[in-house]
């Protein structure tokens, strides 16, 4: 199972709630993020920043 976050410098984290491990971190966003959301086969995040009014999906491949 993962799990992702926005992070306080604008970059999302994301982990394996399994093993606790951090599995990648991904830069793009020059503010905040607001929203994040895996797609039900978990290749694809999703994350919004409402302040710099951008959405962007990652391809991230991981299986959920």
């Amino acid at each position: 199972m993962r799990f992702a976050l926005g992070a306080m410098d604008n970059s999302i984290i994301i982990y394996d709630l399994r093993t606790a491990v951090k599995l990648k971190t991904l830069e793009g966003h020059n503010a905040p993020v607001s929203c994040l959301a895996f797609s039900s086969s978990g290749k694809y995040l999703a994350s919004f920043s409402y302040k710099e009014g951008t959405l962007r999906i990652w391809k991230v491949m991981f299986s959920i």
